[in-house]
């Protein structure tokens, strides 16, 4: 028998009712000094990152949350039963550490985007070093593949410049708000950026406020987009190791 393991907490915060979690099988504590990890039993080795599977470990995670403080673990990551010990106590410090560290925090995301129709039309229209190497390459007629790659990569740059800007201004903006940030990959040409925060829990609202502030002081074509709170999957995303041999194995996940 294996067990499937979805998080961490302090003792206090795993008390029933326990969530049904992956494979209809019921969530249970196990405790390790003031360390709780909340676990299922699961007949399997590996299990496949499915909708069905990963919605389950995430309704979990999100239980708990309204709790308090929970570390969530990697998904897919599973035990062997009779090495619980063992595991806990191998990864004991660090997660006491991290409980102590992030008690009461959540994570908030946060995006910018251009609010425009078309990104390329707005760079063109207001960048004159963009605009004339445009019109400097199309007056002669259609531009050849390679011009049109050079034209793409001065874009690109220009891009790059812009979003360095805005997450500096925006950074520093909300530093008293936040007790870290994090830059994630932005995922298209709209997007200025992505960003993980890391707040205290009774100051949601407080850091709301701090960007709709922030917001006021920015052109219109710029929209701000805030979701969570979330756990702590960008700050402290466990991933358990097993001492074995003299080496650490990361568990199956």
């Amino acid at each position: 028998m294996h067990l499937y393991l979805y998080g961490v907490v302090a003792p206090e915060l795993a008390y029933p009712p326990f969530p049904t979690g992956i494979k209809g099988t019921k969530v249970f504590p196990l405790k390790y000094g003031d360390v709780t990890v909340l676990a299922g039993d699961i007949r399997t080795s590996k299990i496949r990152p499915e909708r069905q599977h990963l919605k389950l470990h995430e309704e979990v995670v999100k239980e708990f949350m309204k709790r308090g403080t929970i570390l969530p673990i990697s998904f897919g990551t599973i035990a062997e039963r009779m090495r619980i010990a063992q595991l806990m106590e191998h990864n004991y410090k660090s997660l006491s550490d991290c409980l102590s560290r992030f008690n009461g925090k959540v994570e908030m995301f946060l995006r910018l985007v251009w609010d425009v129709d078309n990104i390329y039309k707005f760079f063109l229209d207001n960048n004159p070093e963009l605009r004339e190497e445009a019109t400097s390459l199309f007056s002669g007629g259609m531009p050849s593949q390679w011009e049109k790659i050079e034209l793409g990569k001065l874009f690109e740059s220009l891009l790059k410049e812009e979003r360095e800007v805005y997450t500096h201004k925006v950074q520093k903006a909300l530093s008293p708000f936040c007790h870290e940030t994090k830059e994630l990959k932005v995922s298209n040409e709209k997007n200025v950026l992505r960003l993980a925060c890391l707040i205290d829990k009774s100051g949601e609202e407080r850091f709301g406020a701090g960007v709709e502030e922030l917001a006021k002081g920015m052109d219109e074509i710029y929209s701000f987009e805030i979701t969570g709170p979330w756990p702590l999957y960008n700050f402290c995303h466990v991933h358990l190791t097993a001492a074995e041999r003299g080496r650490s194995h990361v568990l199956s996940r």
